[in-house]
């Protein structure tokens, strides 16, 4: 009886050593393929966007804002996204597991707009600046993001960009009855 529980436990000890190390590691390799998303501040997928890894030309994203680089090294990589009418997204990451996948996100002018909005609705006009900077460098026709820089200039009273902003909408936009309204909350508020 006694042998036979020593038997037993011999069986189950080589059973059991065999097993781990038969178990594959996910941490263990020397290249694989790298997968990631693309998606904008609303969470919609961004197609078309190139992927540049390490400074190397990558893959370009497909219509899900799906990308796969092959063959990565393991170790420490960078990657930089473009896409036209987006802020650039750059991101460092270290690759050490062949599941792993990476998921971006880029904003569109429109998405800057729409922060420089909010933050200009609750006061924060340096905040709401930096935004409509942001807009204005993807999309320097966005003549909405120029009319509200105008109104937080005055907001922020730096009055100095102000006519010559004014007169880019007028040469842009026509003799229009906002840009006239804005043109004298200017001249009232320089006035004071």
């Amino acid at each position: 009886m006694r042998n036979r529980f020593f038997f037993m436990i011999a069986i189950i000890i080589a059973t059991l050593s065999g097993c781990a190390t038969k178990l594959p590691i996910m941490t263990e390799f020397d290249k694989a393929p790298l997968f990631g998303m693309i998606y904008d501040a609303d969470g919609v997928p961004v197609h078309n966007a190139s992927v540049l890894i390490n400074g190397e030309t990558g893959p370009l994203t497909d219509i899900n804002g799906r990308f796969v680089i092959p063959n990565l090294p393991r170790g420490n990589h960078i990657l930089v996204i473009h896409k036209e009418g987006y802020s650039s997204t750059t991101t460092s990451f270290d690759f050490m597991n062949k599941s792993q996948v990476l998921y971006l996100k880029m904003n569109s002018a429109r998405q800057h707009y729409s922060k420089a909005v909010n933050h200009f609705e609750c006061g924060l006009f340096r905040e709401s600046l930096i935004e409509v900077q942001s807009t204005l460098d993807l999309d320097k026709d966005f003549y909405s993001a120029t009319y509200l820089q105008v109104l937080i200039l005055i907001k922020l009273k730096q009055f100095d960009e102000i006519p010559l902003l004014i007169e880019f909408l007028r040469t842009n936009l026509g003799a229009l009855q906002e840009v006239d309204e804005l043109e004298k909350m200017y001249l009232h508020e320089v006035n004071k």
